[in-house]
C-alpha cells in the first residue's frame, strides 16, 4: 500500500502491523451489534456535566474554573472569527490557543503591520490572551512547503501524514518506527530541514464506490437510526463483520434523509434491532479521496433526529453510563483551530475529548493538508477499530451538558492514552460532495 497503515477504524485497525480488532476477536468474529437503545425525549437529562471540561481539568492539570473558562474562551474565539475581519486580513495566516505552560492565543500574520483596529474587535474578556506575532511563512509558502514535504517523502516509496504546528510554526511528519524516522529525515528538502519535527509511533488509511439510488431494507415500523450507533458488515462483504460508526443525520434533495459515516466503511450494513435486521446494501454517496472520507446513507423509513447518543466507557465524572447529546449546530473547519477542545462519540471506544494538534493535517501523504489530527486525551483513548465514521464534537459553552456543535468525522486513530491520535474530516465538507439541498439536522430544525 502506498499509505502508511494508521487505524482504519472502520476496519481492522494496525498496533504495530498485527491487525486486531477491538477485544481479541478478529473482524470476522466481531460480536453481535447490540439493538440501538430507545432514543431520549426532549429534556430528558442524562448528565450535569461537561465532557470537554472534564477532559482539560485531567489532561492540562487545572481547576474546574479554569477548566470552564477555557471552554467559555472558545466560544469568544468561535465569534472573533466569524464576526469579526480578522479571515478578510489578506496578511493573516492562523489561530492558534497554547495551553501549557500558560494560556495564550496565537494570531499569525504575514506582515508586520499595525494591528490595534483588530484588537478593537476582539472581545474584552479575550483580549488578555491575545499575541500577536508574524508567521514564518504566509498561507502560499505553508502551501509550498507541505507540497515539497509531500514530494519528497514520497519519493522514498511510501506516503507518510505531514502536519502544522501553527503554535511552534513547525512541519512534522509521523511515522511508525526509528528507521523510518531515518528513512524520512535523509528526504527532507535542504530548505526545510530545520523545521520538521519527526514523530514516532503514529500514522495513516486506505479507502474504496457508490449507488445513487440506494435504500435501507428490513425496516419496521418505530425503528430508529442515530449518530453514535454502531454498523456492522453484513456476511459476505468485502471485509465481512468489520464495525463503523454512523455520524450525523442530514436531510437532502426533496423530502430526503440520511446518516453520515465514513467513506472507507464497507457496504453492505446493518444494525441488528434483536428480531430483525435493517440493512444498507449500499451508499447514496461516498468519496474515499482527496479532502474527502465520507459516505451517505438514505434513511427512508426510519426515525432520524439531531439526538445523538453516547456510553460512558471511562467514567467520565457526571454523566451517566449512556445517554443522549443533542446537536445544536456545526463549526467549520476554518473556524476550527489548533488548541481547540473536541469530543468523539465511537460506538466501540465511546465518550472522550482531545485537543487539535494539527488544523492542517496531510494524512494520506498527497500534499493537500485538509483533515484534522486530534490528540491529547485524559481518557484511555480517543478511538479503536470500529469507530470509523463516529461524530467528533465540541462545546462552546462551559456549562453546556448536552448541547454540542458538531466538528468532523472521525476517520482514522492510532496510538492509546497519551500516544491516542484521531483524524477527522472537517463537517462542512459534506457541503462539497454536490448532493442538493444538503443539510445538517440541528435542533431546533
Amino acid at each position: 500500500s502506498p499509505y502508511l497503515k494508521f487505524r482504519q477504524e472502520g476496519v481492522q485497525k494496525s498496533r504495530g502491523y498485527s491487525l486486531i480488532t477491538s477485544g481479541s476477536a478478529s473482524a470476522q468474529n466481531a460480536p453481535v451489534v447490540p439493538a440501538p437503545p430507545t432514543p431520549a425525549v426532549q429534556g430528558d437529562q442524562t448528565g450535569v456535566g461537561n465532557a470537554a471540561v472534564e477532559s482539560l481539568m485531567q489532561s492540562e492539570n487545572i481547576s474546574r474554573s479554569e477548566a470552564q473558562n477555557r471552554i467559555a474562551l472558545q466560544a469568544d474565539i468561535l465569534a472573533l472569527l466569524q464576526s469579526s475581519t480578522l479571515l478578510e486580513d489578506p496578511g493573516f495566516v492562523d489561530l492558534a490557543v497554547q495551553h501549557q505552560p500558560v494560556y495564550q492565543v496565537w494570531l499569525n500574520f504575514a506582515d508586520n503591520s499595525n494591528k490595534s483596529n483588530l484588537l478593537k474587535e476582539v472581545p474584552p474578556q479575550l483580549r488578555r490572551y491575545i499575541k500577536i506575532r508574524k508567521a514564518k511563512d504566509d498561507k502560499g509558502a505553508r502551501s509550498a512547503g507541505f507540497n515539497a514535504l509531500s514530494k519528497a517523502i514520497t519519493a522514498t516509496g511510501s506516503a507518510y501524514p505531514i502536519g502544522y504546528d501553527a503554535v511552534d510554526e513547525q512541519y512534522f511528519v509521523d511515522v511508525p518506527d526509528e528507521s523510518t524516522r531515518a528513512l524520512v529525515a535523509n528526504a527532507i528538502p535542504p530548505g526545510l530541514a530545520n523545521r520538521v519535527r519527526i514523530n514516532v509511533g503514529v500514522a495513516p488509511m486506505p479507502e474504496q464506490s457508490a449507488s445513487t439510488t440506494a435504500t435501507p431494507s428490513g425496516v419496521r415500523a418505530g425503528d430508529w437510526v442515530a449518530p453514535g450507533w454502531r454498523s456492522t458488515s453484513t456476511a459476505g462483504s468485502t471485509n465481512p463483520g468489520a464495525p463503523c460508526t454512523l455520524a450525523f443525520s442530514v436531510t437532502f434533495g426533496t423530502n430526503l434523509r440520511g446518516i453520515l459515516t465514513a467513506g472507507h466503511c464497507t457496504e453492505p450494513k446493518y444494525i441488528n434491532y434483536g428480531d430483525h435486521t435493517v440493512t444498507f446494501n449500499a451508499a447514496y454517496i461516498e468519496r474515499t479521496t482527496g479532502n474527502f472520507d465520507v459516505a451517505i446513507y438514505r434513511t427512508d423509513g426510519l426515525n432520524t433526529d439531531y439526538q445523538l447518543y453516547y456510553k460512558n466507557t471511562y467514567g467520565i465524572p457526571e454523566f451517566s453510563s449512556s445517554g443522549w447529546l443533542n446537536t445544536k449546530n456545526f463549526i467549520r473547519g476554518s473556524n476550527q483551530w489548533q488548541g481547540m477542545s473536541n469530543c468523539i462519540s465511537g460506538s466501540v471506544t465511546g465518550l472522550a475529548c482531545g485537543k487539535i494538534s494539527s488544523a492542517t493535517y496531510d494524512w494520506r501523504g498527497t500534499g493537500s493538508s485538509s483533515f484534522v489530527r486530534l490528540t491529547n486525551t485524559a481518557q484511555g483513548d480517543l478511538s479503536q477499530g470500529g469507530d470509523s465514521g463516529a461524530p467528533v464534537f465540541a462545546y462552546v459553552n462551559p456549562n453546556a451538558t448536552r448541547d454540542i456543535s458538531a466538528t468532523g468525522i472521525h476517520v482514522a486513530g492510532s496510538g492509546s492514552g497519551n500516544t491516542a491520535v484521531s483524524v477527522y474530516m472537517p463537517i462542512d465538507r459534506i457541503f462539497d460532495l454536490g448532493v442538493s439541498n444538503l443539510k445538517l439536522v440541528t435542533t431546533p430544525w
